[in-house]
């Protein structure tokens, strides 16, 4: 009777604080194998850090099969990705993610837009005209913001491998 009371004033005692210690560990493990954004509860830094989803930028580079380089955005008034997708993938970048992406931008619908080389991937089913753009591979990968206060410095690095879709 006495071993089930310990037991209990220690589960009392040590449940919530180690169900904390839990969470926190899981956070931090995802934020360095994912990339999870401190926003998002990777590793508890949320306001100490510039790495928000919509500061984070998704490079979509593609080959034509011209053999040309060019920008894919995938960002409004494209199409291709709900605003919620978009967040998605890059709060948490998972190859997994960034390959659907990629598949997804090689069967879009290109329309050009108002910058050279770049532009704006569709949804096939909401354009009503063909795409005259022909893709042979397609190049997916996350970037996040750093900043140094002191030397008034922001600049982005890969978070996210370059993850590579071919037809």
């Amino acid at each position: 009777m006495v071993e089930k009371t310990a037991r209990a004033r220690l589960l009392q005692r040590w449940a919530i604080p180690g169900l904390l210690v839990v969470v926190a560990l899981r956070q931090i493990w995802l934020s360095h194998t994912v990339g999870l954004s401190a926003w998002h509860g990777g590793g508890f830094g949320m306001f100490a850090s510039v790495d928000r989803d919509e500061r984070r930028l998704i490079q979509v580079q593609a080959a034509t099969c011209q053999g040309q380089m060019i920008q894919v955005d995938l960002r409004p008034p494209s199409t291709l990705l709900s605003e919620a997708e978009l967040i998605h993938v890059m709060t948490v970048p998972k190859v997994a993610l960034l390959e659907a992406v990629g598949q997804k931008v090689l069967a879009a619908t290109l329309q050009p837009s108002d910058r050279p080389n770049v532009y704006l991937a569709q949804a096939a089913q909401t354009v009503d005209y063909p795409s005259e753009t022909c893709l042979q591979q397609v190049t997916v990968q996350v970037w996040r913001p750093y900043h140094r206060r002191h030397l008034g410095q922001i600049w982005y690095e890969p978070i996210s491998p370059a993850v590579e879709v071919s037809q």
